[in-house]
């Protein structure tokens, strides 16, 4: 299971939302999409996710890296907490 520092990301850096863009009650084609956008309490702030100390490029010494997000594993890591 993916720990890291920022209690509202789950360590991830960023906050994703499935979204299907359908009005409710209709559907008017199969499918949805991610909406994602920085976890503001850290990297929002500057802050590594994973480890908490301050970012100075886009990854960081503790091995976090925002390449590697995944909204799917973070959607199923979210709810087994």
């Amino acid at each position: 299971m993916k720990k890291g520092w920022c209690q509202n990301c789950g360590g991830f850096g960023f906050l994703g939302r499935r979204d299907d863009p359908s009005p409710r009650g209709v559907g008017l084609s199969a499918g949805w999409y991610w909406e994602v956008e920085e976890c503001p309490d850290c990297l929002g702030a500057g802050l590594c996710p994973g480890c908490g100390e301050e970012l100075s490029g886009e990854s960081c010494p503790c091995g976090w890296d925002p390449e590697e997000y995944d909204p799917e594993e973070q959607e199923r890591e979210m709810s087994r907490s």
